[in-house]
């Protein structure tokens, strides 16, 4: 490294001496040497795609669900193929060729086969399309660079391909569409690789292209002006980048048996060119996914051993989140290279402590060029304590540091704008002049717009922007194009003077806010919002607007010629964000409203349009997730981790996460519900508000069922049963679904762990409910549940002390035997404890006997969450009252809203009973108790090919491909025309037959009812003529939509409904053949501090068939597990049912574009 003047910010890199080798010269010699070793590693993509070989891995994992591994061989055999193909159909140098396409093994032959033929790669990112207006600016200016106005396009499936034949620059062009559609003018990309054009020599380059034919690739950045602009890469700078390395460059120091994971889209200049360079030196390439999913790379790298990643920094958040849940150790990472976007010391020691990493490499650049490279360092070699370096000149460079305004370079360790020359910067824009590139003593230089020093040992540090690009999570985002946008949608607003600029967010490194001159309101706030959002996308949405008077000016800062100052603004907005942060002005004191408020301003709507059945997924993308996720621990304390957000898909839900952990300063909104203290009047019953003689009634027939020592003056809480209840306590059937929960409290004798219960119990009176019906005093249609006072004599009759047990497995099997005992049962209480000591831990040990008319799932969580806290010494809060739930449920079951989702029910069940012949089980199968299936049979198989599926298609759920799965099985061994069997719903998104205005004035949570809630919700799934695969499961995820919206409609209303067969028929089809989603758990995670869940199993002769489904989260892999239990089963019954449900899972991930009616023929090839 040399500098004209030590005193000065200027420095000359080592010479680069030219002429340079093209990019496809070092991939022929790259093929050449390595044509064995492993080139590309796709894990979402099938191992024999396109009829290739895949290079198998050694692992069991591998052997269950194989990927494609391409070698170097087969990878130029694929390029070879595509290169063919398209020459025989009229490509030839000079073309362009759009992508629209994700990363995978489709975008690397199309780079390779587009470098062979001379061709000019274009690729955009899918996201774009969006926006249609800039897409066509792109692809116009990418034809000003290319000398044909001919092009060829990819698109990555039907729908891509739908939305590009609206554009006229396309009209002309070669269409080819990578999944096969009935789409006019398309070509499948498969036709294009089929055997008939393998084989043979090589393709080569031509020897006839001109340099600018060669390596020529166009990427676009934002700028100032509201349209992207175009970087025309020519081999010239391309060749300079890898020579570059050979000359003794620091950048990228990547060779063969390195595994470069790409984790940025492929329109990105680094996920482009980092790419052409791990394939350029016999490196292998893995694609994770087809884009950034963080639990994805997190299981592919330890698989494939990655010893390189690139990332910008907001992924560097979301993979400690994904690690932190799976619990893996990256043991082979070497190097995490960092770029598009400013970096801090804490983001490299993350990169480093956290994530695994051995060091970490600095990639500033452009997509204009680069000019510098920090090489592999260590967090500590490159941080000054604030600042980042971002390395030394690389060879063939010159850097310097001007004044703002200027080209003569600053003192030394003075801050100035930094300016810069390579081989490999880029001369103009194309079509477009700018200042920015100016030619000096023959060099072309480029001024950055970054704020820069030079220090005396030559390291170079950006600590600031001259510029005014706002980086979001890499991208960059024009604040002109977003004031474009809202001058154009909303020239009501033009008055306003609206200017943009970036604020900091920790996570998402920028974030765009919008400043007006004029006040104004909510709803002008709203439409603002909107505008950018519905126009632009979620990545453009707007953090804040904010009246200029709020930042203490009149008018905007200026210059001398009136233009307005946009550094200075950026300060401001900084100051005012620091302030609103200091005073948490924004935040309600309430959790819902908190949690909402967070989300409307991060998304950018008006807090009253979401609500708690908001889908998470429809609010906004990844980055945003992450911000909800850091400003809700920020304000909280409440700690969620990403998945528990992803899977939690609304608002509600999501809260009722947070309302189950131990928050110092969350305050529940059940903390205002005190206990009674005396038996109930009319006045609080009702269901006799205007019958005297029903209440007369119901103290009579609740008395008789009283045990000895109580009366009435005992009782505390009566409310009338929800249907579900009512309904299946009558028929038995919840007197066989009983809980039997087997607990260890981890360092707690028997006493304390006896307090502990008493206190939980207490807490939670319905543990100690009970439940009566009397047709004749109370009608056929009412039954009551009530509560007594939890006085300690009572409480000490449920818990039972039952001495010493030897194991863990002893307990265990204790559980598992009490589960043919009745235990508790009717009229109650509806729970027992019994207590032991188990030698083998030294520790108490309980046996939970708790009755489903009592709790569900939901419910026991939050007992068994107050029972770890009462261990613990920890206060129990109460939780929002059973009874306000029944008394709100029977008040509005004939309601509008409940007539609405009872009709729904109604209209899809009409004509239940004609199904009773061909239902599953059959309806006269004999009980099959055996002790070898005494809780049922569990199977698991990878997830995968659900996560690949999930993540191409992400309105599809996991749960609802294994529920799709379910319906195909039944389908099958029925031989009918519908599968019937229900799946259950928590009922838990917010209280029922209430409007989103209601919901938002009411506030309080149904997640926290303390009592069960839950429904079980039939289903009638059939399949329609000519429906795809992939349709059908769109359509089936629609459906769940409704089903979720309208589970809590009353089943005696739907069963007046129905015809007097398929009322009858109704509750038996609802509770023998189920499908239960139970969400994910990580492998050996325990969600308490001071004891253990080790067991929780059933009555075997509860339901004749039952798939209790969930997502295992393991470091080995995630799987899908299958907990089959049947009363009317064998277990190789069962174990032959979960194969089958396996078989048809894989089915549906493999056969998207197909007819679903060939499901069946699909399933016999894996019999």
């Amino acid at each position: 490294m040399a500098n004209m003047d030590d005193s000065l910010s200027y420095i000359i890199g080592e010479p680069l001496p030219g002429p340079f080798q093209s990019c496809w010269e070092y991939f022929e010699n790259a093929v050449s040497k390595h044509p064995d070793s492993l080139a590309v590693v796709a894990t979402h993509q099938v191992a024999d795609l396109y009829g290739m070989n895949s290079q198998p891995l050694d692992t069991d994992a591998y052997a269950k669900a194989p990927y494609l591994r391409w070698t170097y061989h087969e990878l130029r055999t694929a390029v070879d193929t595509l290169v063919r193909a398209l020459s025989a159909r009229g490509v030839h140098a000079g073309m362009p060729i759009f992508t629209f396409l994700p990363n995978g093994a489709e975008f690397l032959s199309v780079y390779w086969a587009s470098n062979a033929l001379g061709c000019t790669l274009v690729p955009i990112n899918i996201r774009n399309l969006a926006n249609a207006k800039e897409v066509s600016h792109m692809m116009k200016v990418a034809f000003k660079g290319c000398s044909s106005e001919s092009s060829v396009v990819f698109a990555d499936g039907p729908v891509t391909a739908a939305k590009l034949d609206n554009f006229d620059v396309l009209a002309s062009a070669l269409k080819i569409v990578v999944h096969e559609s009935d789409l006019k003018h398309w070509t499948a990309f498969g036709s294009l690789m089929t055997r008939s054009v393998k084989g043979g020599e090589h393709v080569t380059q031509s020897t006839s292209l001109q340099d600018e034919e060669k390596d020529s690739v166009v990427l676009f950045t934002s700028g100032t002006t509201n349209l992207p602009k175009g970087c025309h890469w020519h081999h010239h700078q391309l060749g300079a980048f890898l020579a570059c390395r050979e000359a003794g460059g620091p950048l990228f120091r990547i060779t063969n048996g390195d595994v470069f994971a790409s984790l940025v889209p492929n329109n990105h200049a680094m996920g482009c060119f980092l790419t052409m360079i791990a394939l350029c030196t016999g490196a292998t390439l893995l694609y994770p996914g087809p884009s950034f999913e963080p639990m994805s790379f997190l299981t592919a790298a330890r698989a494939e051993r990655c010893t390189h990643t690139v990332a910008v920094p907001t992924m560097i958040y979301a993979l400690l989140l994904a690690k932190s849940a799976q619990g893996i150790k990256l043991e082979y990472l070497n190097t995490v290279l960092l770029g598009g976007a400013a970096l801090t010391p804490e983001i490299l020691r993350l990169c480093t402590e956290e994530l695994g990493a051995k060091a970490v490499e600095n990639a500033y650049g452009l997509t204009e060029g680069v000019i510098c490279f920090s090489g592999r360092q260590t967090p500590a070699a490159l941080s000054n304590g604030s600042n980042i370096a971002i390395g030394r000149g690389v060879p063939g460079s010159r850097l310097k540091v001007c004044a703002a305004g200027s080209k003569t370079p600053v003192p030394r360790g003075e801050v100035g704008e930094l300016h810069g020359t390579s081989p490999m910067v880029l001369k103009s824009y194309i079509g477009q002049s700018s200042d920015d590139f100016y030619q000096e003593d023959g060099l072309h230089w480029m001024a950055t717009g970054d704020q820069a020093v030079i220090e005396k040992d030559g390291r170079i540090y950006v600590s600031g922007r001259y510029k005014e690009m706002i980086i979001r999570g890499g991208e960059n985002l024009s604040p002109a194009a977003i004031e474009s946008c809202i001058g154009q949608q909303l020239p009501q607003f033009r008055d306003h003077q609206v200017q943009v600029v970036g604020a900091a967010d920790e996570i998402a490194g920028e974030v765009p806010v919008a400043l007006v001159a004029r006040p104004v309101d909510a709803e002008a706030i709203k439409q603002i919002k909107d505008a950018i959002v519905s126009n632009m996308g979620k990545m453009y949405s707007l953090d804040d607007v904010i009246y200029i008077e709020d930042l203490g000016l009149k008018d905007y800062p200026r210059t001398m010629a009136g233009k307005i100052q946009k550094n200075k603004l950026t300060d401001l907005v900084r100051q005012y964000r620091e302030r609103s942060e200091a005073t948490n002005g924004y935040v309600a004191s309430q959790l819902t409203e908190q949690v909402t408020q967070i989300w409307a301003r991060m998304v950018g709507v008006n807090a009253k349009d979401i609500s708690s059945t908001t889908d998470l997924a429809e609010l906004g993308d990844s980055i945003t997730l992450m911000r909800v996720k850091d400003r809700i621990y920020k304000q909280t304390g409440v700690n969620l981790t990403v998945q528990e957000i992803l899977e939690a898909r609304t608002i509600g839900k999501m809260i009722g996460i947070m309302q189950t952990r131990a928050a110092a300063d969350v305050s529940s909104d059940s903390a205002q519900f005190a206990a009674p203290d005396h038996p109930p009047t009319i006045d609080e019953m009702v269901y006799a508000l205007d019958d005297p003689e029903i209440f007369e009634a119901s103290k009579e027939v609740i008395t008789k069922a009283l045990p000895s020592g109580l009366s009435w003056d005992d009782v505390r809480d009566v409310m009338p049963a929800y249907d579900f209840t009512e309904v299946l306590a009558r028929n038995g059937t919840l007197d066989r679904w009983c809980f039997k929960i087997a607990l260890l409290a981890r360092n707690s004798s028997v006493k304390s762990l006896r307090a502990a219960v008493s206190k939980t119990i207490a807490n939670n009176p319905m543990q100690s409910s009970f439940i009566v019906w009397d047709d004749d005093k109370l009608g056929d249609d009412l039954a009551l549940q009530f509560t007594v006072d939890p006085k300690p004599e009572l409480i000490d009759s449920l818990v039972e002390d039952r001495g010493t047990l030897s194991t863990i497995d002893e307990l265990k099997k204790t559980a598992l035997d009490m589960c043919m005992v009745q235990g508790a049962t009717y009229p109650g209480p509806l729970c027992r404890a019994y207590l032991y000591y188990v030698e083998e831990t030294q520790c108490a040990g309980i046996i939970y006997n708790i009755h489903h008319a009592v709790t569900d799932a939901t419910f026991a969580q939050l007992i068994f969450e107050d029972l770890d806290l009462a261990l613990g010494d920890t206060p129990l809060k109460p939780h929002v009252p059973y009874k306000l739930y029944c008394d709100h449920f029977y008040t509005l079951r004939t309601s509008p809203a409940a007539r609405a989702a009872t009709m729904y029910h109604v209209r899809k069940l009409k004509g239940l009973a004609q199904h009773k012949e061909h239902y599953f089980p059959p309806m006269d199968r004999a009980l099959q108790i055996e002790d070898a299936k005494p809780d049922g049979y569990v199977h698991t198989f990878s997830a995968d090919r659900v996560h690949r599926l999930c993540q191409q298609h992400p309105q599809i759920a996991p749960s609802l491909v294994i529920k799709a799965a379910t319906a195909l099985f039944l389908l099958r061994v029925t031989n009918h025309t519908h599968a019937i069997f229900s799946h259950v719903e928590s009922g838990r998104d917010r209280f029922p037959f209430i409007t989103n205005a209601a919901a938002e004035a009411m506030k309080t949570p149904a997640t926290d009812v303390g009592g069960q809630l839950f429904q079980s919700v039939l289903n009638l799934v059939s399949l329609s003529a000519g429906e795809t695969t992939l349709s059908f499961l769109t359509r089936l995820q629609e459906e769940q939509k409704s089903q979720t919206k309208y589970a809590s409609a009353p089943w005696r209303e739907i069963m007046r409904g129905l015809d007097a067969d398929s009322a009858a028929l109704f509750p038996i089809f609802a509770t023998d053949c189920i499908f239960n989603w139970l969400g994910s758990n990580i492998q050996g995670a325990n969600a308490y501090t001071n004891m253990e869940i080790v067991d929780a199993p059933i009555r075997r002769d509860v339901t004749k068939f039952v798939n209790n489904a969930s997502l295992v989260r393991e470091t080995a892999g995630d799987k899908i597990m299958l907990h089959l239990r049947g009363s009317v089963w064998a277990i190789e019954d069962l174990r032959g049912f979960a194969e089958v449900i396996e078989a048809t899972t894989i089915w549906l991930t493999e056969n998207l574009d197909r007819p679903i009616e060939e499901f069946r023929e699909g399933m016999r090839k894996h019999d």
